[in-house]
């Protein structure tokens, strides 16, 4: 709005040469402010970031991660990892059964669809809204984590 309000002072006042000029710096610094300020705001305003981070977050860079009729192409970007797109509820359930820890994105309005077919202790470990659309998405893990058992440490370890 700044350069527009000096381009029309300076077409009135300045010749052509001058406001042509002044058009290229504007563009400039438009393009720039675009790409260094904008365009990461708003790519971490998405929902794939914050699916993909979250991922990252509560597994290992091996556990699967898939999704039911949902997709964003920047999602394999920002999970750093393969994305496996799954159709019907017979393929989450085998997905399911060779992967117990496997993630899962869904929209939040196709969950009925596979309600009967998820896991049973699967557990909706993020609910994020969707960048300019309707319906959240949930990432789902499929079952609680084995417990791990400590072991104690050998008397030959320990201080006295």
């Amino acid at each position: 709005i700044a350069m527009g309000g000096w381009l029309y002072y300076a077409l009135r006042h300045t010749n052509r040469r001058v406001c042509l000029n002044g058009f290229g710096v504007g563009a400039i610094v438009l393009v720039v402010a675009g790409l260094s300020v904008v365009a990461p705001w708003i790519s971490q305003a998405q929902e794939s970031f914050r699916l993909a981070d979250h991922a990252r977050k509560i597994s290992d860079a091996d556990a699967p991660l898939a999704t039911f009729d949902y997709f964003s192409p920047n999602l394999p970007f920002y999970a750093r990892r393969q994305i496996t797109r799954f159709h019907s509820p017979e393929e989450i359930e085998d997905y399911f059964r060779e992967h117990p820890q496997g993630l899962l994105c869904v929209r939040e309005d196709h969950q009925d669809r596979i309600a009967e077919v998820l896991p049973d202790q699967f557990q909706v470990v993020l609910r994020t809204r969707r960048f300019f659309r309707t319906h959240d998405v949930l990432l789902i893990q499929g079952g609680t984590p084995p417990i791990q058992s400590a072991t104690l440490p050998q008397k030959s370890t320990l201080h006295k």
